[in-house]
């Protein structure tokens, strides 16, 4: 499938189902957690955390990337993947960061809250 324009894909780590939200934030806020389970540093990256909405920093970085630099930003759930990045995602550790140029996907960056966000921190600039 070709895209017209490159696109960012966060994968969150977590389901976007209701009970999938409410599920994280009880391990987030709890920390229960399954053996080998991260908790979603796209979702620090974007929300903040628990927040139910988007950070400014991230709004802003989010502007940048698609007026500045041509980019589609998508935010997915793990649940909510195509059969594509599904393939992809298999093979790595969520939550992820996949990169689309309309012929090839590729994962960017994934793992740590710390490591998503050296991505996107010189798009937000001072």
């Amino acid at each position: 499938m070709a895209t017209l324009h490159p696109r960012v894909i966060l994968v969150y780590n977590a389901d976007g189902t209701t009970l999938g939200k409410l599920r994280y934030g009880y391990k987030k806020l709890f920390g229960q957690r399954s053996e080998g389970e991260s908790a979603c540093g796209n979702c620090e990256v974007t929300h903040g955390g628990l927040r139910l909405t988007e950070t400014d920093a991230w709004r802003d970085a989010k502007k940048t990337m698609e007026s500045s630099m041509g980019l589609v930003v998508q935010q997915l759930h793990r649940d909510e993947l195509d059969e594509r990045m599904r393939k992809i995602v298999e093979t790595t550790r969520l939550p992820t960061v996949l990169y689309d140029d309309g012929t090839k996907m590729e994962e960017i960056s994934s793992g740590s809250k710390q490591r998503l966000k050296t991505w996107w921190t010189p798009l937000r600039g001072p």
